[in-house]
């Protein structure tokens, strides 16, 4: 009877400890995924809306004019990367990878994608967006028909 009791128990534990283990590996998938940037809400809303509108705003423009990239439907009607960048505690990227990106219906060149994350490399990200990866479409398109 003894036995049977010991087995039962031993077996209970193994689903117990198995359920906890795969409740901590969700967490940790969950916790390291990245979100798109328009997922993001409250403060990190703001705090990324504000970085990346300044960057399309102004720092978009100098890159496409020191590449000499007009963007229209006949030449060239986008210029966009898709980048997933992991921001850590101190507000700065550690790692970023690039997920996809077009020049002109062409592969995204290598100098250009180091255009695109230097402002972004360079700058300090505030709390609210510290320990996240958030995955975002840099650059621009055209509607063409």
């Amino acid at each position: 009877m003894k036995k049977v009791h010991f087995i039962f128990l031993f077996v209970l534990s193994l689903l117990l400890t198995s359920k906890a283990f795969s409740q901590v590996q969700d967490t940790l998938a969950t916790d390291t995924a990245a979100v798109w940037d328009y997922q993001l809400g409250g403060q990190a809303k703001i705090s990324w809306d504000s970085i990346k509108g300044y960057w399309t705003k102004n720092i978009l423009p100098a890159i496409l004019k020191r590449s000499h990239i007009d963007l229209s439907c006949r030449e060239c009607p986008e210029v966009i990367m898709v980048v997933e960048l992991t921001i850590d505690s101190t507000g700065h990227i550690t790692k970023y990878k690039l997920d996809s990106g077009k020049k002109c219906g062409e592969k995204f060149p290598l100098g250009m994608e180091k255009q695109f994350l230097d402002y972004f490399l360079k700058t300090t990200f505030p709390p609210a967006l510290c320990n996240k990866k958030i995955k975002t479409r840099l650059g621009s398109s055209l509607l063409c028909k």
